[in-house]
């Protein structure tokens, strides 16, 4: 029986993961124990366990010695780790206002009369977003703000539309919130007509589109927004940039400062960025039933 300490332990490591962790090379351990602080009852970041197979202890030490404890299962806490930091960057591309170090929102983007990318709205008046005004709006007077769908929803998605287009650029998804894309399915339903043989009644639809452009709820989408993206036209569409090696990509493992632990860093250095605000891409906003 040889007995054998595990440091460098990740404090978020359970007993559960020690043993999946042997096992995951064939080591069958006796028993394991995760040391704990006697007042707090939390973990202190190392381990021992027992192995009364020799051979087994040794083949141990030779194999695991140079592996990570207690941080990854079956690639669980890594994945929640980049679902995480994907859950933070889309909810700062609906964000009304840019927060530090955050990307640049759709919002943001898609307005008038202000600066984006270094460049003036006000000096370069083709350098806004059309929203729902007419064509040649001076920019302060640009308007974004829909109302009642039930009263202007599907003449303002024309219009919405109608100013995104422009010599064959035009947009190639709508993404709204979910509240908004019921009311659109709803403002449908007393047009639908079913073809051939019917037998199971359906009050609903697989999917939705306007002029052909497939329309998308978000839940992230921040509340009474619709906006149309052009997202395939490099020269003056609107594209996620990443700096390289920076794109949601893991960092080596390293010790953790003044801790018994190794961390793993996740970084993600991106902005979004839109070729022409002008056409191809539109929002609206203040969307109510």
């Amino acid at each position: 029986m040889k007995k054998l300490y595990i440091g460098n332990v990740s404090y978020q490591a359970s007993e559960q993961d020690l043993r999946e962790w042997f096992s995951s090379a064939g080591i069958n351990a006796d028993s394991v124990t995760l040391i704990r602080d006697s007042y707090t009852n939390q973990p202190r970041g190392f381990a021992f366990a027992e192995i009364s197979n020799d051979a087994e202890a040794e083949r141990a030490i030779q194999e695991l010695a140079n592996t990570k404890v207690g941080v990854v299962r079956d690639g669980t806490r890594l994945t929640e780790a980049l679902k995480s930091l994907a859950d933070i960057v889309a909810d700062s591309l609906w964000a009304t206002s840019v927060a530090p170090n955050a990307p640049t929102s759709i919002p943001a983007l898609l307005s008038a009369n202000d600066s984006v990318q270094g460049l003036s709205g006000q000096t370069f008046t083709a350098w806004n977003a059309r929203g729902l005004s007419n064509v040649g709006t001076a920019p302060a007077s640009i308007s974004f703000a829909s109302g009642s769908f039930a009263t202007t929803g599907i003449p303002n998605m024309r219009r919405l539309w109608n100013n995104s287009e422009e010599g064959g650029i035009g947009p190639e998804v709508c993404i709204t919130t979910y509240d908004v894309s019921e009311l659109y399915e709803a403002a449908l339903q007393p047009q639908q007509r079913f073809m051939g043989a019917v037998r199971t009644p359906d009050g609903g639809f697989t999917s939705i589109a306007f002029r052909g452009t497939p329309i998308l709820a978000d839940r992230k989408c921040a509340t009474g927004q619709m906006a149309v993206l052009n997202v395939s036209d490099q020269e003056n569409g609107m594209q996620m940039d990443f700096l390289e090696g920076a794109a949601f990509n893991f960092l080596d493992w390293k010790p953790a400062l003044k801790q018994t632990a190794m961390i793993r860093p996740l970084v993600a250095t991106m902005n979004l960025s839109i070729g022409n605000r002008q056409f191809g891409s539109n929002r609206m906003d203040s969307i109510t039933a």
